[in-house]
Order: C-alpha cells, then sequence, then structure tokens
C-alpha cells in the first residue's frame, strides 16, 4: 500500500512528539550510559531521586520571587528593543544597548542582536561576544553564525585560522572558509562534503561555483541532486541534475516524473539505461512508484537489492523512512521472512535511526519468525545505542521478551529489571509491570545551598529573569532551552526549573525537566509538572485528570495559545470543528477564539471529547489515543487490519507497534506512559493501576 502523503496530524491533531521529530529536546541533548545486560543493585523506585541533601529548597509552588531593581530599570529597555528588532528597525534597537545599566541586560541585549541579525552586526561583535562571555549558552549556535561571518565577510586567512583554530566548523558556510585558506587536496574534501550533504540558497550556490567549481565533478553534482530529490525539492534537485552529467540526465527526468506522479513516470523509469539501473537515485524513484501502485512485493524486490553502504546511498534517513514503511506494508501481507530482510539491510549510521531499525528487525524475528536467537542480536544493538531513556528501556524490555521467548526466566529477569529502571518510560513501566513493582512518590531535588550561590552567579540565568520582567515569553524559552541543553549537573537544572515554575512558566519547566531526564538526573518532578492544565470544570462524560494532563503534555506541550499547521488549537489540540460539537453535545456555549485564550475552556471540551471516545471505545484507551491523534476512521481500520486490542487473545503490546504511523505510534506510548506518571503524581505516589491494566481496558 502506498505511504500517506502526510502524517496523520494533518488529518487530525499536531503531535509535539519527545522522540520523532527532529525538532524534539531530546535529540538536542547530551547522551545517557546505556543500560547493559549486567545489572546495577537492586531496582529502585521508578520515580525517586537520589537521597536529598539537608538543605531545604522552597516549594515549586511558591510565588514568583519579585526581580532586582537594575533588572526591574533594565527590563522595558529590553522589551523595547524586542519590539525594536520585530520591526526590523535595527538601528533604533541598537541604540538602545548603551542606555542599559545591569551586565546581564547588556549580554542578553547582545544575544538578541545576534540572534535577530547576525549578519547585519558582523563577525567582530560575534566572536567578541563569545570571547567576552565563555560561559554562555549555545555556544555552538553562536560560533556557526560567526563562521558564516567568515564566509560572507571574505575575511583574512589569520582571522580564519584565528577564530577556526583546530576545531572542525560546524556550519557549511565555515567549512567554505577554511577551504578558502586551504592546500587543494584539503579545500576539495571540505567542498565536496557541504555540496554533498548541505542546503544553500540559489545565491550561494552560484558563488560556490564559481570559486569552488573546479574542485567539484559530476558524481558531486549527482549526489547533490540525490540529496534534493530525496526531500522531494525538483527546482534544486534539477538544477544540479543540470550539472551531473549525460548519465544522470534519464535518472533526473523520472525521478521528477514519479515525485510528480505524472503520467509518464513509467515510461521515463524504463528509459532509464540498463547500467543505470544499480544506481540507489533510480531505485528509490523506482521503489516509490511501485509503492503508489499497491506493488509492494515488486518494490520489495528493489528494496533488497538496494546498498548498504552508507555513502552510496546518500541519504540514509531517508532510505530508513521509505525502508520501515515497506517491512511494515510486507509483514502486513503475511510476508514476515521478507519483512525482516528489508528492516535488517538498513545502511543507517545516526544512533536514533540505527536502534529504530535493530528494534524492527528484532521484533518480526521474535514475534513473527519466532526466532529469539536472531532476534537476539538485533535487541542487544538496540540496547547499545540506547542515548535516550526511551530507547534503553526499549531495548532492554524485548531482550528480556526474547529471553522468555527462549526459556531463560533468569535472564529475562535481569533484563526487565535494567529495563525498569527507567520507569517513567512505557518499557520501562511494562517491565515494572512484568516484575510486579509499582511506582513510588517522585520527589522534588533539593539542591545545595552552594550549588544555589552559583547559580545565582550565572549570567544567563539574570538574562532569564529579566526576559521573564520584560514579559518576553517568546525569548524566554529559546534561552531557558539552550541553557539547560548546557547544564549538565542535576542540582543546576532543578534550579533552573525551580525558576520557570516560580514564573508559572509550565512550558518552559518542561523543556528543563526533559532535559534533566534525558540525561538520567533525577527531574521527573519538572518534566511531569502539574501546573500545565488549569482547574477546569467537567462536562458530560469527561476523563480521569492524568489523561488530561498527558494529552495536553504530548499535544501542545502546555503551549496554551499553540495553533498546528492542521488548525488544531491550544492546550489538548482541538480542531474548531470537533470542539464546537463537543461544545454542543455536552451543552457549552462555543467560542473558536477560547480554545487558544482559554486555557480551561479548551481543557473543558478537550476532557470531554476524550471521554466519548473512551466511551465509544469501551473504555480503551488504546483505541481512543490512537483515534485522537490519527482520527477514528484509521482507529477502524487498524482494528480491522491487526485485530481488536480488547480481544484477550490479542497482545496489546504487539498491537501498539503494528501501528503503521510512526507518529500515532510514538503518540500512544507518550501518552500511555505520560498517563501512570500523572496518576501516581495525583495520587500520593501511589498508581491505583499499572500500564499493563491500562493497555487491557475495554476487555471486559
Amino acid at each position: 500500500m502506498p505511504a500517506p502523503a502526510t502524517t496523520p496530524a494533518g488529518a487530525a491533531h499536531a503531535a509535539f512528539t519527545t522522540q520523532a521529530a527532529p525538532s524534539s529536546i531530546n535529540e538536542l541533548l547530551g547522551v545517557q550510559k546505556p543500560v547493559e545486560a549486567s545489572l546495577p543493585g537492586p531496582l529502585p523506585s521508578a520515580f525517586a531521586p537520589p537521597a536529598p541533601a539537608p538543605t531545604a529548597v522552597p516549594s515549586l509552588l511558591e510565588a514568583p520571587r519579585a526581580p532586582s531593581a537594575s533588572i526591574s530599570a533594565d527590563a522595558p529597555k529590553i522589551k523595547e528593543a524586542i519590539a525594536r528588532f520585530d520591526k526590523g528597525q535595527m538601528t533604533e534597537a541598537l541604540t538602545i544597548r548603551d542606555t542599559l545599566k545591569d551586565r546581564a541586560a547588556i549580554t542578553l541585549f547582545d544575544w538578541l542582536t545576534i540572534r535577530a541579525a547576525s549578519r547585519q552586526v558582523g563577525f567582530a561583535m560575534i566572536a567578541g561576544f563569545l570571547n567576552e562571555n565563555p560561559d554562555w549558552p549555545a555556544r555552538k549556535l553562536i560560533r556557526k553564525r560567526a563562521e558564516e561571518a567568515l564566509y560572507l565577510e571574505d575575511l583574512d586567512a589569520g582571522t580564519i585560522r584565528g577564530f577556526i583554530g583546530t576545531e572542525k566548523p560546524e556550519s557549511a558556510l565555515g567549512k567554505l572558509a577554511l577551504a578558502r585558506i586551504s592546500a587543494k587536496k584539503d579545500a576539495a574534501s571540505l567542498v565536496k562534503e557541504v555540496w554533498r550533504q548541505d542546503d544553500l540558497s540559489p545565491d550561494t550556490e552560484k558563488k560556490v561555483l564559481d570559486e569552488f567549481g573546479a574542485l567539484l565533478n559530476e558524481t558531486d553534482h549527482a549526489a547533490r541532486a540525490d540529496h534534493f530529490f530525496y526531500h522531494n525539492e525538483t527546482a534544486a534537485a534539477q538544477r544540479n541534475a543540470a550539472r551531473a552529467g549525460s548519465a544522470y540526465a534519464p535518472i533526473a527526468k523520472a525521478r521528477v516524473a514519479v515525485i510528480g506522479k505524472a503520467k509518464n513516470a513509467d515510461a521515463l523509469l524504463d528509459a532509464v539505461p540498463a547500467k543505470s539501473r544499480n544506481q540507489p537515485g533510480y531505485q528509490y524513484a523506482k521503489i516509490q512508484r511501485l509503492l503508489a501502485q499497491d506493488k509492494d512485493k515488486e518494490a520489495a524486490n528493489v528494496m533488497l537489492s538496494v546498498s548498504r553502504d552508507p555513502d552510496v546511498v546518500v541519504d540514509t534517513k531517508e532510505w530508513w523512512e521509505r525502508r520501515r514503511w515497506l517491512a511494515r506494508d510486507i509483514l502486513d501481507l503475511g510476508d514476515a521472512k521478507t519483512a525482516y530482510r528489508i528492516a535488517a539491510g538498513h545502511a543507517n549510521v545516526e544512533r536514533v535511526d540505527v536502534a529504530d531499525a535493530e528494534f524492527h528487525a528484532g521484533w518480526i524475528a521474535l514475534r513473527f519468525l519466532n526466532d529469539p536467537q536472531t532476534a537476539r542480536q538485533h535487541f542487544m544493538r538496540v540496547v547499545q545505542a540506547g542515548a535516550t531513556p526511551i530507547t534503553a528501556s526499549r531495548g532492554n524490555y524485548w531482550m528480556g521478551r526474547t529471553e522468555e521467548a527462549a526459556g531463560s526466566r533468569n535472564e529475562a529477569q535481569r533484563y526487565f529489571q535494567a529495563a525498569g529502571q527507567y520507569g517513567t518510560t512505557y518499557y520501562g513501566q511494562l517491565a515494572r509491570a512484568k516484575l510486579g513493582i509499582s511506582a513510588e512518590p517522585i520527589q522534588p531535588l533539593r539542591p545545595s545551598s552552594a550549588a544555589r550561590e552559583a547559580f545565582e552567579r550565572n549570567s544567563a540565568v539574570r538574562a532569564i529573569r529579566l526576559l521573564y520582567a520584560a514579559g518576553a515569553q517568546d525569548r524566554v524559552i529559546p534561552l531557558i532551552a539552550e541553557t539547560a541543553e548546557g547544564l549538565r549537573d542535576a542540582e543546576s537544572l532543578a534550579l533552573l526549573a525551580e525558576l520557570t515554575d516560580k514564573q508559572g512558566d509550565p512550558r518552559s519547566l518542561l523543556i528543563v525537566g526533559k532535559a534533566g531526564v534525558s540525561n538520567g538526573f533525577p527531574l521527573e518532578a519538572a518534566s511531569w509538572p502539574l501546573n500545565g492544565v488549569p482547574k477546569f470544570k467537567p462536562v458530560g462524560s469527561s476523563v480521569e485528570p492524568a489523561v488530561v494532563h498527558a494529552i495536553a503534555r504530548q499535544e501542545s506541550a502546555f503551549h496554551a495559545a499553540a495553533v498546528s499547521k492542521a488548525g488544531a488549537r491550544g492546550l489538548l489540540q482541538m480542531l474548531p470543528e470537533t470542539a464546537k460539537r463537543t461544545a454542543s453535545k455536552v451543552g457549552v456555549p462555543f467560542d473558536k477564539n477560547k480554545l487558544t485564550t482559554d486555557p480551561a475552556f479548551n481543557a473543558t471540551l478537550g476532557a470531554a471529547h476524550l471521554g466519548e471516545l473512551v466511551d465509544n471505545y469501551d473504555g480503551s484507551y488504546i483505541l481512543t489515543f490512537a483515534a485522537y491523534n490519527a482520527g477514528p476512521g484509521r482507529a477502524r481500520d487498524w482494528v480491522a487490519r491487526y485485530g481488536d486490542p480488547r480481544n484477550p487473545n490479542i497482545d496489546p503490546v504487539d498491537w501498539v507497534e503494528r501501528i503503521p504511523f510512526t507518529e500515532t505510534r510514538n503518540y500512544v506510548q507518550r501518552v500511555m506512559e505520560n498517563v501512570q506518571v500523572y496518576r501516581a503524581r495525583m495520587n500520593g505516589g501511589q498508581a491505583p493501576r499499572t500500564i499493563d491494566a491500562d493497555l487491557r481496558r475495554g476487555r471486559g
């Protein structure tokens, strides 16, 4: 069957996921050491932090601390500067700098300036900012801006060498700047890397060709064209294909036709010479076309002939997405052996993609081929690639299931215990259910006095307070995210969480909490905040509060004014037509504007709609969450295709894994894990149900 043209969010809700989108915070943060097969000591509480230090910390619900006098004085000026930046009034904005009194305000102003107009302020200011503020967050981003200026300002070799030093440039333009002053061989390597991998504006493309064109060959131009074809950017692809030589031209024409669903697509594919049909670009286009025609088996045959060399296939991520979709289609057709070969034949290099591919291969081997020995090899690679709690728990849980199937009960227990270390994750919770271990209360981390004093000396922290005082919510969130990314100790992250919580800012609190949890720090209280959904009056069937919080956390990340591309609005990302219909059913006057201006109104209607779905699905949370994300029609289709998860003979864990949309599959798992954490938080730490029971809801 063909892959969908859009994600399910295009039909129902926009999902603000914690894993899948590469804009996700987890992917921006550092990695956590994966759990190996050997176990640490006795399994701790799922949510319990290390023993607290004796120094007490104020409650996370205390009133905001008043800003200092100097911050209060400079806050209106920062607010005015931001307004000027937003209007493009650079000259007027820059005059405000000399009126600032607080050193943190000046640093903040410079940071805002670099973010707003790095190309106008130039290299000297950006480099000066880095030198004067060695501890400022997001140095990598600022360094990229400086590198871009090196190239665009055509600076001298001494300046370029002095800034770049022995470090590899972070940006494409930084690599080009270094190429300008490098020996021919080194310059060619840098230019080829940029040309094959990076997006450049048409003007910059022309500039690179004028300056470095002699270092590039037809193979480089074909690789660049492929890069754009994989992302369906046909104009840019054709521009580069024109330089790739006559041998590439038939492939380019065929790819344009396939992407555009042209009537002559098959004829153009057939016109590609036989000697060129082993090129990944042709193979990808052929697979695309066959899938669009529901010729899955023929597409599988082509896929099995594709190279596993990442340098040959060019875009391993795009290839894996296509490979994953096809493997699942073939599995649906009942050919598990071929589905396994497709999944196992990936060329992935990035850890997140390696983990996903190895999971798919292992899952198919275990659950559909009954081959624990083969599955074990793949799941162990998932464990080894476990850079996040979600991945580590997934790998260890399935290692446990594999050892169960192999009859190795003790080994299975060891892996379930390893997965259970991650008690706020879906598979960690399933592992704990296997072991009969319930959740325990989440306790806020209590930083020491010394940590608090050091935190308050951080210039970025003072700048954050100033942005809050200026009412600049849209600017404070990126600074908090960048600050959290740079903090590598639990106490500092806990203090940053405390700061955001005192400002009544659950969006930023969630960002900090996720940063901490992703790095293995006990910041669960921040990562699952209780102040993200206001008190609201339940109407109609409604649902338990834990579900409302779980959905809001996943849908909008507690952004009450969020509006998705599909038009979904507010905390629970309700489509206006759905909200209006729900309001009519429960007798609530409807106001579309209130979906984004009144979070309690949004929560009332969202909870009522969720309650209606729960009733429609006989209490099934799996089907409710799947339908909320992808729509009831797709949920019905999946029941018809994979069986009913309410059926006692259906393994609900497998059913969730069979959801074909990656977004929805991830969504159901993330919301389900959120429910467990919130239920525990709202019940004094003791959840009355386990995730295992929630997965089996609706079975009578």
